[in-house]
């Protein structure tokens, strides 16, 4: 493993990217035009924290036991002062405590750091929130590509916030085997300490480059990480899928994949399965050459990613934001969720995958958003995989969260309630 790591010290650093978002739709008075917004906003359909909460259908909070936190890594920070004019601006300002674990450059805030820090709490105000940064070199093991200081900085801690939201991806392909493997042990033990990674899918589809493989992201491809895809919501109640093919209208792909490194879950072999026998007779379909059919398969849900209202450059706004929005939108609503368990002397969630992929099976508690001749082609590719009404499909995975409270019930009848004597 050390060797590895030398390698990651010594070889140029590859492209280590935050998962995109749009942006280029803000005008220089702040506006966004008409010729690049997406369909959905055109017609109204912005989403505040209150519009987010009604959407999936939370109750109001009380001060909460929970802990969330976005995780940034580089260049990325927020700036306090903001974030409170953005909480007073959808009237939320008796919210729960802001705290910063590492650096954060107050003086130059940055569109991901500033849209992470206010999701999450303008999602759930009553959950105190943390900006989680760590340093990016390593004395024993040279550069980091940043997972693995966060995962090992997280499991010394006794006081590491139980649900992160990261908004990073490396291609598997940028990274050693080793790297993987030994960023992904830590992982598996945050998750036996009753902790949750909420990842962002990305926003390129799955194809690479050259629209030849279909390859996989890390954190992304960790089977104990929740992968999050995104969707347009309108206020109708309905989401679509987020796909550059023409029935979506929109202008990029929600991200998915299938890792050549790490073996697909226990939780997820089922509902893959039987999608991928769906897969093989499809047309334009990739052919099994092109990805790790065996490999952890993303996304496992999906959620609104378009039209969410945060700051850019001081102004707050609707706009674009991409699986950067989704992946600290739900990390906030199981940030919620852990607030309630741990009232009532439950375990908080930890690994949810299970839990989800089970829920599936269970009316109410998510939708299906299957739009016929959507695939998972992105970047000016013409292969992808394709949606599908089956329990799962590489789109939008299981599906969107269609009832918070049912969610909670659902979990509630899996975890035991500590009997005090």
């Amino acid at each position: 493993v050390q060797g590895d790591f030398a390698y990651l010290a010594t070889a140029p650093v590859p492209a280590f990217d935050h998962v995109q978002f749009s942006i280029a739709a803000v005008d220089a008075d702040g506006s966004m035009s008409d010729f690049s917004r997406p369909r959905e906003l055109r017609d109204g359909a912005a989403f505040s924290a209150a519009d987010i909460r009604a959407h999936y259908n939370l109750p109001s909070g009380t001060p909460s036991n929970g802990s969330q936190a976005a995780l940034e890594f580089w260049d990325q920070f927020f700036s306090p002062e903001q974030l409170e004019r953005f909480m007073a601006s959808q009237q939320e300002k008796n919210h729960a405590g802001i705290s910063v674990i590492g650096h954060n450059d107050v003086d130059h805030p940055t569109l991901e750091g500033e849209m992470d820090m206010e999701i999450l709490l303008g999602v759930t105000p009553e959950v105190p929130v943390v900006y989680y940064k760590t340093e990016q070199w390593n004395k024993t093991y040279g550069r980091d590509p940043y997972m693995l200081s966060y995962a090992v900085d997280a499991n010394n801690r006794t006081d590491a916030p139980l649900v992160s939201g990261v908004c990073y991806s490396v291609p598997e392909t940028h990274l050693p085997p080793g790297y993987v493997t030994r960023a992904n042990y830590e992982l598996a033990k945050l998750a036996l300490r009753g902790h949750t990674v909420v990842a962002a899918s990305g926003d390129n589809g799955s194809t690479d480059q050259n629209c030849t493989q279909h390859a996989a992201t890390f954190p992304q491809s960790s089977p104990y990480v929740l992968v999050v895809g995104a969707t347009v919501g309108g206020k109708n109640g309905a989401e679509v899928p987020v796909s550059s093919n023409p029935i979506s209208g929109q202008y990029w792909t929600t991200g998915a994949g299938f890792s050549a490194v790490l073996p697909q879950p226990w939780y997820q072999t089922s509902a893959v399965s039987q999608y991928l026998q769906e897969v093989n007779t499809t047309a334009g379909a990739p052919k099994p050459s092109d990805y790790t059919a065996g490999g952890r398969a993303y996304p496992d849900i999906t959620g609104i990613g378009e039209n969410v209202i945060s700051t850019y450059d001081g102004a707050i706004l609707p706009m674009g934001l991409g699986t950067s929005a989704t992946a600290p939108m739900y990390a906030s609503i199981l940030a919620k969720l852990n607030g309630e368990l741990i009232a009532e002397g439950r375990p908080p969630v930890g690994l949810v995958n299970p839990v989800l992929y089970a829920a599936k099976k269970v009316k109410g508690v998510l939708g299906d958003v299957h739009v016929p001749g959507l695939t998972t082609a992105g970047g000016g590719c013409d292969t992808g995989f394709p949606s599908s009404a089956g329990a799962f499909d590489a789109v939008v995975g299981l599906g969107p969260l269609a009832d918070y409270q049912l969610l909670a019930k659902f979990v509630r009848a899996l975890t035991p309630q500590s009997v005090v004597v």
